[in-house]
């Protein structure tokens, strides 16, 4: 939130607060009837603690984004400092069963192979390539 949102929203808070303990008060002078300091106490000390609280989670809300980001970016750094991809790779083979396994192992194969390529030069015959022009 905005440093202007804040004031707005904690104005209102405390204006709502003002508006209803004034109506509290000024109520029993248009009608007659007498206050009674017993309940209109604790209706101030209700209405002060809710006021506070509304104004303490309105000037603490933003507090919370920056932790979430910087969990986000530490956990984007652990996912690309996660080591050698033959490991990442033999943890993805084993969650997956047998037949998804070898279905993306058969499919690994003939990208390299060149099987499904479309005029692309397949890993092995790059490979051949360089060493031919070595």
């Amino acid at each position: 939130m905005q440093g202007e949102f804040k004031l707005v929203a904690t104005a209102i808070v405390w204006g709502v607060v003002l508006i209803l303990l004034g109506s509290a008060l000024w109520v029993p002078v248009f009608t007659g009837d007498v206050v009674n300091s017993g309940t209109m106490i604790p209706m101030m000390v209700i209405l002060g603690m809710v006021a506070t609280i509304s104004t303490g989670f309105i000037w603490n809300s933003d507090n919370h984004q920056p932790v979430q980001k910087s969990m986000n970016s530490s956990m984007e750094k652990a996912k690309r400092m996660q080591g050698d991809p033959r490991e990442r790779l033999m943890r993805t083979l084993g969650a997956l069963d047998d037949e998804e396994a070898s279905a993306m192992l058969d499919d690994l194969k003939a990208r390299l192979h060149g099987g499904d390529s479309d005029g692309e030069i397949s890993a092995v015959e790059m490979l051949r390539q360089e060493r031919s022009q070595r």
